[in-house]
This record gives structure tokens, C-alpha cells and sequence, in this order.
């Protein structure tokens, strides 16, 4: 008995849209002839359009997201500097009070940092 072939629809839904669009388009050329016809395909367009319209929307937002992140990571080292030499300021001017830097909205942990876990070396074998 022969098996019957698999027709995988992807998973990605820009995959989905764009399939879709290539199957409406095959569809309106075949015209009354196309055995999609029975489909309701006035319903099938708005919500195809619509979802493609916020597809193409999304991928800009997340192109411009990414530029927008790069851009500020260019200028991090200079903030995160600028919070260092704020702390240690801080610190040398209330040594005696470390609560003080919350005021200045630093976290300050009275707890000793946990103890470092002992690496265990990978053992060869013989």
C-alpha cells in the first residue's frame, strides 16, 4: 500500500501569510475554474491582507527595535561608568551610613555576596 505523502504548512506565520498569498493568487488566475472557488475568499483576503499589513509592520518595528537597542549599547559603557563613579562617591561620603545610597535609589544588601561554588575538576578517566 503506497503512503500517502505529507503537505506540511510551515510554522512560521510569515511562512503562513506568504503561502496564502501565493495559493489566492494561483486561485484568481485559474479563475471560475480554481477548485478553491467554493472558499469564501472575500472573508479570506481581509483577514489575509490584514494579517500581512501587520506582518510587514511588526518586521519594521523589530528592525527599528534592533537599531534602537545597537544605538543605545553604543553609549552603555558610559552610563554604566557613570553609575560606578556615582556609587563609589556616594560610598566615600557615607561611609559610615551604605543605607544613605538608597536614598539615591542604589539597592544596598547589608549580606555578605554569596560564597563562590568550589569548581570541581572534570575528572579524566584512567
Amino acid at each position: 500500500m503506497p503512503r500517502k505523502p505529507r503537505v506540511d504548512i510551515p510554522n512560521d506565520p510569515s511562512a503562513v501569510i506568504a503561502l496564502l498569498k501565493k495559493v489566492r493568487e494561483k486561485h484568481t488566475a485559474d479563475g471560475a475554474k480554481s477548485p478553491l472557488a467554493g472558499m469564501d475568499w472575500t472573508t479570506i483576503s481581509k483577514a489575509l491582507d490584514d494579517a500581512d499589513l501587520h506582518d510587514q509592520a511588526a518586521d519594521k518595528a523589530k528592525r527599528t527595535m534592533e537599531k534602537e537597542y545597537r544605538e543605545r549599547d553604543t553609549n552603555m559603557p558610559d552610563v554604566e561608568q557613570a553609575v560606578r563613579s556615582a556609587r563609589d562617591i556616594l560610598l566615600a561620603l557615607n561611609a559610615d551610613n551604605t543605607k544613605a545610597l538608597g536614598d539615591w535609589s542604589f539597592d544596598v544588601t547589608d549580606s555578605p555576596a554569596p560564597a563562590a561554588k568550589p569548581v570541581t575538576p572534570a575528572v579524566k578517566p584512567v
